[in-house]
Formats: structure tokens, C-alpha cells, sequence
């Protein structure tokens, strides 16, 4: 059969994973899906719509317990459209959520009406079976286009960060970064200050680093107005230290370098586990304002030259 008729709840199989991960590797948490997450990004090859929010990491996980290195996925009904359908008795490897937009009915099942009489229409997320392109024996894309070098690769994200325009202010020897959202501005160590042998790791961790008080500085009130980034509250915080820290491994996987969590990031765990324990939708709304963090930093890009540079990313990890 094409799909199973099991009800599947692809947010709560999320944060089920995500709680295992997070209690079994720490703050390395995302370690396992390193490799998921230098892949690129996870496609419907069929329509063209790439992954986004809690459905990437659903489907970095998918991706990762099957062994699976091809970014490409599709439905049933999409793989049934191309020269390679599903093989009979292969099984689906990979649930996400798909919006629906329905017509919102209230308890008397009447349609509910705006101002102007017009019926209104809401979105119903149902669950939706995917295929692997290794499942289906698509030949693997091949590219001929050279790999950049890490010079080349830091100059790029020196030049992202640049246009965002943000106001960074590295401190050498500082113990700590942070974002102050009543001032606006975010405070870095020196690449030099990070952990690694070379410093090219260190480089790597600083700009992970970055890209996670970028997600902090995306939250201010004129840009993307994350009332969570100026909460007292630890367990709100906690909450947009997710989202940061998501922000981070989406915009890191986008820029092709490897996403370490700092260490001090480790305080949030526990906050982070309890909260999903408690919340199984919690995961995909931290997700998707990670998207949208990280989507408002692309959005500062000039257009030319962004696309240019996911463009070189997305070849490399085909080859």
C-alpha cells in the first residue's frame, strides 16, 4: 500500500527524537545529523519546494537513521509521476507536514464569517508520507563544479554577515557572547578565544557562535518582534535560546560550515527538555521561527549575489 493508515503526528514524533537526542548526546545534541545537515537542502524533487522548519530536521533525522546521503523525497503519487515509482513493498521513510487550507466551520458546523461576509479559511496541517530518492533507484546528481576552498567559503560568510548590517562588537577575551536588544548590539570574542586545533575550527565555531546571537539580534522589535528576547522569564527565554540556537544550524547548514553549540548553551538543556516534555508542538514552533530568522537574514542579502553563493553550496554537496 501507498501509505499507512496509522494516524501519524510528525510534531510529536519530532520532539520524541529531539528529547532522545538531547538526553543521550548533551549539548552535542545535533552532532548526529552533522552529516544530514552538510547535505543541503532536503527537496520534493517532483515539485521543487524545499523542506523548511521542524519538517528539515524531520526529515535530517529520516535521512540519517536510514543512511540515506540524496536530499531528494517525494509522495507516493509524485514518485508514481515520474520514471522511477515506488518499488512495490517499499515503505515510506519520512512523514511531514503539509498545510491544507480548509474552509473554518463554528461549533454548530455554520461557516464562520468575516466583516464582509466572506467565509473565513484557516490552514489544517495533515501528515504526509515521503519517499527517499535512494528508495526509488534515482541515479545520484552528479556536478562538475570545483569545490571553493575554506578561504573562499569564509570570504562568502564575511561578506553575509557584513550585509546584514547587524552591530557586532568583538571583545577579545571576553567569556561570553550576547546579544543586548535594548541597545542593539551583539558582543563576540575573538576568533582566536574559540576551541579548535587550527584556526580554521576556530573560525567555524566563532561564526556558528554569531549566527546564533544573529538569531537573538533577528527577534528585535523592528525587525522580526520576538517579545521573548526581552523576557525576565528563564523559561521564556529558554524558549527563544531554541530559536537561536535553530537559527543557527539552518543558517550554518545554508553557508556549508559545521555547526558546534557553544558551550554555555548547555544551560539551557534541561529548560529545553522539560519544555518539550510538556509541549509536543514545541519543537516545530521554534522551528519555524528559526525559518523565519533565518529567512529575514537572507532577505538582507543582495539578490544576485545570495543566490549565487547557495547555488555553489548546493553543487558541492551533489557532487
Amino acid at each position: 500500500m501507498a501509505t499507512s493508515k496509522v494516524k501519524r503526528n510528525p510534531r510529536a514524533d519530532l520532539t520524541r527524537k529531539v528529547l532522545e537526542q538531547m538526553k543521550t548526546h548533551g549539548p552535542n545534541w545535533v552532532k548526529p545529523w552533522a552529516g544530514q545537515i552538510a547535505n543541503g537542502a532536503h527537496h520534493n524533487c517532483v515539485t521543487g519546494n524545499v523542506y523548511t522548519g521542524g519538517n528539515t530536521f524531520l526529515l535530517w533525522i529520516a535521512a540519517e537513521k536510514n543512511g540515506f546521503t540524496d536530499t531528494r523525497w517525494s509522495t507516493y503519487k509524485g514518485w508514481e509521476s515520474t520514471d522511477t515509482p515506488v518499488p512495490k513493498g517499499e515503505k515510506a521513510t519520512a512523514y511531514v507536514l503539509t498545510p491544507m487550507p480548509t474552509k473554518l466551520k463554528d461549533s454548530n458546523g455554520n461557516p464562520k464569517l468575516d466583516k464582509n461576509g466572506n467565509q473565513k479559511t484557516g490552514l489544517f496541517f495533515r501528515a504526509v508520507a515521503l519517499w527517499n530518492a535512494e528508495q526509488v533507484g534515482l541515479d545520484p546528481v552528479v556536478s562538475e563544479v570545483q569545490e571553493r576552498t575554506q578561504i573562499e567559503r569564509f570570504e562568502d560568510i564575511e561578506r553575509f554577515i557584513a550585509n546584514c548590517g547587524a552591530d557586532i562588537r568583538v571583545k577579545p577575551g571576553s567569556p561570553h557572547a550576547y546579544y543586548k536588544p535594548i541597545a542593539d548590539y551583539i558582543v563576540m570574542p575573538a576568533p582566536e578565544d574559540f576551541i579548535g586545533d587550527t584556526p580554521e575550527k576556530k573560525l567555524v565555531k566563532y561564526y556558528g557562535t554569531l549566527f546564533h546571537e544573529k538569531g537573538h539580534w533577528t527577534g528585535e522589535k523592528k525587525r522580526l518582534n520576538r517579545p521573548e528576547i526581552y523576557e525576565r522569564s528563564r523559561e521564556n527565554y529558554a524558549f527563544e535560546e531554541l530559536v537561536a540556537e535553530l537559527t543557527a544550524i539552518f543558517m550554518t547548514a545554508d553557508l556549508g560550515i559545521e555547526h558546534t553549540p557553544a558551550p554555555d548553551h548547555a544551560q539551557y538543556l534541561a529548560s529545553w527538555i522539560k519544555a518539550l516534555e510538556n509541549d509536543e508542538n514545541l519543537f516545530f514552533k521554534a522551528a519555524g521561527k528559526a525559518q523565519k530568522a533565518a529567512a529575514f537574514l537572507h532577505g538582507l542579502q543582495p539578490k544576485n549575489e545570495t543566490q549565487k553563493i547557495l547555488n555553489e553550496i548546493a553543487a558541492e554537496q551533489a557532487a
